[in-house]
């Protein structure tokens, strides 16, 4: 495993999660969403595939080539505003409420902008935002 293959730049994350707030906050399009998301957070799927069909044997080689401070953004868990979101979109069908909520938690009260990059939680919980936004979002 290649950490390129897993590290998100939380750069290009808070530059989509204000192209999705623009998107949502004027007329909602789910089919113009739908998009957005498939460009752009196709991504996060991805690296969500690679760590989990990857053998844990690879896991702590990688982490020993990482430098400390990304070691630890790769760690860090949700934040407790994260695991609301993901409690919230879980039971939700209503694509506003869903984009609203994937939204959110990207901007985790305004702390996206001092994060480095997508940890691993962060990974799995977008890939499920993911998943089930294109499901509520689809034509």
């Amino acid at each position: 495993m290649r950490s390129e293959e897993i590290l998100i730049s939380y750069r290009e994350v808070v530059a989509w999660k204000d192209e999705l707030e623009a998107m949502i906050r004027g007329e909602m399009d789910t089919l113009r969403v739908n998009k957005f998301l498939q460009d752009n957070f196709r991504c996060v799927f991805d690296a969500n595939f690679v760590l989990g069909t990857r053998p844990s044997e690879e896991y702590p080689e990688l982490l020993a080539s990482l430098d400390e401070p990304i070691k630890l953004e790769l760690l860090r868990p949700l934040s407790r505003r994260q695991y609301s979101c993901v409690d919230m979109i879980m039971g939700g069908d209503d694509p506003d409420e869903v984009v609203w909520r994937f939204w959110d938690f990207l901007d985790d009260y305004g702390r996206s902008g001092k994060k480095m990059f997508l940890s691993v939680a962060e990974i799995g919980a977008l890939s499920l935002f993911y998943e089930k936004t294109l499901v509520v979002t689809a034509p």
